[in-house]
């Protein structure tokens, strides 16, 4: 991708997260959305994500969150939002992916 395409689109998703924030100030639109677009545009503004919503893998392959800022009150960032607890969500990732490991070793 282009670089300045690509400043571009982070400028224009940095705008919309401001437009979101009105928005669930006046209860508009739901708060997860805010977290979700708000946790993409950060790290590619080279800042760690605000309410721990993008995972990645560890060398096993199970589910860990990408740096978190100040984490130790991420949980009551997302509860502002109605998002689950961090641990919650951890748990229920994990579990997905355990689920998809049995399926895996069933059909061989």
């Amino acid at each position: 991708m282009n670089q300045n395409l690509a400043d571009e689109l982070v400028t224009m998703m940095a705008a919309c997260t401001s437009l979101l924030e009105d928005a669930v100030a006046r209860k508009d639109v739901v708060g997860w959305q805010l977290a979700f677009l708000q946790d993409r545009v950060r790290p590619l503004s080279g800042k760690p994500q605000y309410y721990g919503t993008q995972f990645d893998v560890d060398d096993d392959g199970w589910p860990v969150p990408f740096p978190i800022e100040d984490s130790a009150k991420v949980n009551e960032r997302r509860t502002q939002l109605g998002l689950n607890s961090l641990e919650e969500r951890l748990e229920q990732m994990t579990e997905q992916e355990r689920q998809r490991r049995a399926s895996i070793e069933q059909a061989s």
